[in-house]
Formats: C-alpha cells, sequence, structure tokens
C-alpha cells in the first residue's frame, strides 16, 4: 500500500507538467471531499510511519499488522481501499487540485511532528520552580 502512494505522489510531480490529451476522469460513485482525503492521505502516512517506526525497532511487522492500519482509517472514514483508489484516480486527473492536497497533506504532517517534538522537550526548570 505504501508503494502506491509512493507511485502516486511521483506520478502527480510527473504529470502535473503534462496537459496535452488528458483523458477525462468521470467522477467515482462515492465522491471524498478534498478535506476528506486531506485527512485520510495524513492518516496513511501516519500509519506508515508507525509500520517503518517498527520495523527500525528491529521489530517484526506483519502484513496483518499493516492492514489492520489501513483497516481502521478505511473504517473511521467508512470507505473501501477500491473507493479511495478511484477517488485518487480522479483528484490526480487535476494536477494542480492534487498538488494542493498533498501540500496540505505535508502541511498537517509537519505540525503533528513540530507537536510530537515539542512534547518531548523536557519541561524548563525555571518553570518548575514556579
Amino acid at each position: 500500500m505504501s508503494r502506491l502512494f509512493s507511485f502516486l505522489f511521483i506520478a502527480v510531480l510527473l504529470t502535473s507538467c503534462y496537459t496535452e490529451n488528458r483523458p477525462e476522469v468521470n467522477p467515482p460513485d462515492k465522491l471524498l471531499s478534498e478535506e476528506v482525503i486531506i485527512n485520510m492521505l495524513t492518516d496513511i502516512q501516519l500509519a506508515e510511519g508507525i509500520i517503518v517506526d517498527q520495523r527500525s525497532a528491529k521489530t517484526n511487522v506483519s502484513r496483518s499488522f499493516k492492514d489492520s492500519l489501513y483497516q481502521v482509517i478505511f473504517d473511521h472514514y467508512q470507505v473501501t481501499a477500491q473507493e479511495l483508489n478511484e477517488n485518487l484516480d480522479y483528484y490526480n486527473n487535476n494536477p494542480e487540485q492534487m498538488e494542493d492536497i498533498y501540500e496540505e497533506v505535508l502541511s498537517r504532517l509537519s505540525q503533528k511532528e513540530t507537536e510530537i517534538r515539542m512534547a518531548k522537550q523536557p519541561v524548563d526548570s525555571a518553570a518548575q520552580k514556579k
């Protein structure tokens, strides 16, 4: 699944410059809003981060663990993997829109990273004395 999203991200970047003879993609039956797509992609990237973290800790990450992380996301947003892929195909048909979506995903991931780093910082000793 992570390869799929890596491929899609690269495809967006490569196709953003190409505008000739692009086939029109019809909206999927269950069209997800940009906000839902942004939230899902953010959650998927966080799930991928958990998987990478587990692997770097020399923990054996089973396929069922990875699948269960994705299933939690799909259940939360009440979509299937196929519906997500159909929506990504649809949004990829408009590279500018998809670029905006990925920029927002990256912004949210950066914000979460900042929040985590701030939470890990030791409390200032001067503040403790008050």
